[in-house]
């Protein structure tokens, strides 16, 4: 079989958070999808023998998939000689995942990434989606379709049941519908000190420009 490596939590996982930099992992995630693939075709032959690695390819776009509503991603396979993945989407077009839009790549980059991770951790568990982690985000509405955005939130509670996600944002698509309590404001005064005001329970809710001329937001609306 295909050298499909399993590893402990390490802190590569949190420093492209600290750093800023670009996280370099999106490489690394495809490179565990080419490895599964080249594990699967290997595992073809031998009659009797359940294609988990294949199962695990299916898993992952089918979560991607769930997130992406209205493209619904799908694996096709890695291409001969070049290793390039190759998606379908359901208007039926074949293309390199590289070909993907700056905000797909994105999304699909940290989640990618996210069970990756909680497959080679908990690589003995049925389903690792269900484990406990804990998911550190800046700016998680980066380059999103605003549809994405209003249905992330509850994407990510029904496939993660038990990870907990802290993100930043600037969008009033994630937070509305939001429960209050889950919501923290940080606001910075004109001599740079940074405060927490209060969120009352009504503010996460009503449509997106009422949230942004809110206290929440603090838009003007002239």
């Amino acid at each position: 079989d295909a050298d499909i490596s399993k590893s402990r939590p390490v802190a590569d996982d949190v420093l492209p958070l600290v750093t800023g930099d670009v996280d370099p992992r999106l490489d690394k995630l495809k490179q565990w999808i080419v490895n599964l693939d080249y594990a699967s075709v290997k595992r073809e032959s031998r009659k009797g023998n359940d294609d988990n690695y294949r199962k695990l390819i299916e898993k992952v776009f089918e979560v991607i998939s769930k997130v992406t509503e209205g493209m619904g991603l799908r694996f096709v396979e890695v291409e001969s000689g070049t290793n390039r993945i190759i998606v379908k989407a359901d208007n039926g077009i074949e293309m390199p995942l590289e070909a993907l839009s700056q905000g797909t790549i994105s999304l699909i980059g940290w989640l990618g990434v996210l069970l990756q991770r909680l497959y080679e951790v908990y690589d003995q568990d049925d389903d690792p989606t269900k484990r406990f982690a804990l998911v550190l985000m800046d700016e998680i509405d980066a380059h999103m379709h605003p549809l994405w955005q209003r249905t992330l939130v509850n994407h990510l509670k029904e496939i993660f049941p038990n990870v907990q996600f802290i993100a930043t944002t600037h969008s009033p698509l994630l937070i509305r519908g939001m429960p209050f309590q889950q919501v923290t404001r940080f606001v910075r005064d004109e001599k740079g000190r940074v405060s927490m005001p209060r969120i009352e329970p009504d503010m996460t809710y009503g449509y997106t420009d009422q949230l942004l001329t809110s206290l929440l937001f603090g838009l003007p609306s002239e």
